[in-house]
Parts: structure tokens; sequence; C-alpha cells
């Protein structure tokens, strides 16, 4: 169970660090140009003008920007999750201590940590935004 709870810590960490170079990214104005990637620019019909079927981006409008803003919204999604999980987790080993004190402390490792991830896991949104609001004053 150490092991996970390691994991677990370590996967909340590097959540944290992917939001970073991502919100930089996303402020410096980075997208993909789809003109230049020789992909055909479909009627207003919704197919493209050689007759092919075309499918529809579930994220958006394509550029490298949304994508990324998607991709930290869904890793939010599963360390919120996994939070919930933990501090379940911490609730059931405080519980099943019975007032034993190694097991008290290892539950009280084990919430600590937990909030720790979890406010790294809030604070990477935060962390994108104010990221993106510097580089774009910093580039007018």
């Amino acid at each position: 169970m150490k092991r996970f709870l390691q994991f677990t810590s370590a996967f909340l960490v590097m959540l944290a660090l992917v939001a970073a170079p991502m919100a930089l990214v996303h402020a410096a104005g980075g997208s993909s140009n789809p003109s230049s990637g020789g992909s055909s620019n479909p009627s207003s019909g919704g197919s493209s003008n050689s007759g092919k079927t075309r499918i529809e981006n579930p994220i958006g409008s394509g550029d490298l920007q949304s994508f990324l803003n998607k991709l930290l919204e869904v890793f939010i999604m599963l360390g919120a999750i996994i939070v919930v999980f933990f501090i379940i987790y911490a609730g059931l080993q405080y519980v099943l201590a019975r007032g034993d004190v190694k097991q008290i402390e290892q539950a009280h490792k084990t919430l600590l940590w937990t909030v720790v991830g979890a406010a790294i896991l809030l604070g990477a949104q935060v962390i994108s935004t104010v990221i993106q609001n510097t580089v774009k004053e910093l580039a007018k």
C-alpha cells in the first residue's frame, strides 16, 4: 500500500508539473495551423468538396491551445477521483486503527499527503492561468 501511495503522490506532483508547460504553450498562442497541414476546408454542409465524410473534432477548434486545456481538465478530473478515494481510505485507516498510535500516525500521513496532493491539483489550473496571463503581458 505504501508503494501505491507513493505512486499517487508522484502522479499528483507530475500533474502540477505538466500544468506549467501547458500554460506556457497556451499563453504563447501555440496552435497547429490547419491551412499549412494540407487538410481540406469543409463546405457548409459538413463534408469536404471531394465528397468525403468529415468527422467532427470532439475537443473543439482543433488548435494546440484548446487541446492542452482539455488535457488539463482531464488530468484534474482524474486527480480529483484519486483524491476522493484517498480521503475515504485515510478515514478508514483512522477507524481501523482502534487507538493504535502507529496506525493512527500512518492514517495521519495518508491524509496529510492527500491534502497536499489535492492542493497541488486545485492549484494546477490557477498556476496555469497565472502563467498564461504573465506570458501574454510580457508578449505585449
